[in-house]
């Protein structure tokens, strides 16, 4: 397909954004958190005020999400909307720079506000895919989305890195100022990439495009509605659990490194082999999708993901956890973008915002399920072998609901 104006600009948005994903909230962060702002209190205290700002993001966008599409869809407003969202963003992830040390409230509330802007901009970023290409094209724009985001976030991430470890050569005094240089490169880069998506990304015009009231029994009818299309209520069922055990694996992929003893140049190692091995895992299960169908794509992502965890629970050497970071990268990509596109396949065109308002919304109350079962497994048996294993019972789930879906 021709890769138009608007479709390269939509893309360019992850671009933009997986900066942030990367630098600030799975690395630099929870790192600087711990050794920097909340160097004065205990370990255990700092990660429970971390694990409940980002519960309390996820909560937040799970109330709000299918709201704020509601009322993009009825005011035709959605790039004001992501607009808004991008410009806190940014603004936020700069602002942490300027947090002092010992200052951990502060930055909690900062993070807050920047992980929460970059959540609810998704709302309205995914929902213009619907606008700017036809469904026979959903799943290429999405996979080429994903990878140009892995692929701009893997390379801000180097150059963050390389403002820490050789922060005498980027003229700072220590690695601190590499840190908080490291905040402010990603807000910027964050804003400036936005910009081609606002300027020429168009919003289409449908004939329920209304500047009325929002109407609140809306949004309640489109859960009935959900609940009645058979093949959209089992994708949601089906996403929610697989997605839950893809996003935990990235998640707690550090923490379970750490507790096997791994060193923290190696996880940043593992963690950028995922980043740029996923680039080229997105456009191959594009390809395979282009064969067989997404459903099937996705499938064997999953099945994938099952080997993975097996392999988890039983690695004992470092070399298991790159080599089970280089499998990751193949199919993480794959199952993202073509979820999205499958369910833009299943929703109305129309009112795009608030369903996928509804997406969203799954994936942040999915995000805190998966998480909490495996740091509490971990801690009821003092194992966490036995603690990343709940993942595997998680996707599984995910897979039988899947299986239903007739697209």
């Amino acid at each position: 397909m021709k890769i138009n104006k608007q479709i390269f600009s939509w893309t360019l948005y992850d671009w933009a954004n997986s900066g942030y994903i990367t630098t600030v909230a799975t690395v630099f962060f929870p790192l600087f958190l711990k050794n920097y702002w909340a160097a004065n209190i205990s370990p255990q205290k700092s990660t429970f005020y971390l694990g409940f700002t980002n519960s309390l993001v996820s909560l937040f966008v799970f109330i709000f999400a299918p709201l704020l599409g509601h009322i993009s869809d009825k005011k035709k407003n959605k790039k004001q909307f992501l607009t808004f969202f991008i410009i806190t963003g940014s603004i936020s992830a700069i602002l942490l720079s300027q947090v002092d040390k010992g200052q951990y409230i502060l930055a909690l509330f900062i993070f807050f506000i920047s992980i929460l802007s970059f959540a609810a901009s998704l709302v309205f970023y995914d929902a213009l895919l619907l606008h700017i290409t036809d469904k026979k094209n959903f799943d290429f724009v999405s996979s080429l989305g994903y990878a140009i985001g892995y692929l701009g976030g893997g390379l801000l991430f180097i150059i963050n890195i390389t403002m820490v470890i050789f922060y005498n050569k980027w003229g700072f005094k220590n690695s601190v100022e590499g840190v908080k240089a490291s905040f402010i490169s990603v807000g910027i880069w964050w804003l400036i990439f936005s910009i081609p998506m606002l300027l020429f990304v168009k919003e289409k015009t449908t004939k329920n495009s209304s500047t009325g009231i929002i109407n609140f029994k809306k949004i309640f009818q489109t859960i009935k509605n959900i609940r009645k299309n058979r093949n959209l209520f089992f994708f949601i069922i089906g996403y929610l659990f697989y997605i839950d055990a893809v996003d935990t694996t990235i998640k707690m992929s550090m923490d379970y490194g750490k507790a096997l003893g791994m060193e923290d140049n190696g996880l940043i190692l593992a963690f950028l082999i995922v980043q740029f091995i996923a680039i080229f895992g997105t456009m191959l299960m594009n390809f395979i999708s282009n064969h067989i169908g997404p459903k099937k794509t996705v499938q064997i992502g999953l099945y994938g993901y099952i080997s993975i965890i097996i392999a988890a629970i039983f690695m004992t050497k470092t070399i298991h956890f790159f080599l089970i970071a280089i499998v990751v990268g193949l199919f993480q990509g794959g199952v993202q973008s073509l979820s999205r596109s499958i369910y833009a396949r299943l929703i109305p065109q129309n009112e795009s915002g608030e369903y996928f308002g509804f997406f969203n919304l799954i994936g942040k109350f999915a995000a805190i399920i998966g998480p909490f079962l495996v740091g509490l497994f971990s801690l009821l048996t003092n194992n966490n072998r036995i603690g990343i294993s709940i993942i595997l019972i998680i996707i599984l789930i995910g897979v039988h609901f899947l299986n239903k879906v007739k697209i």
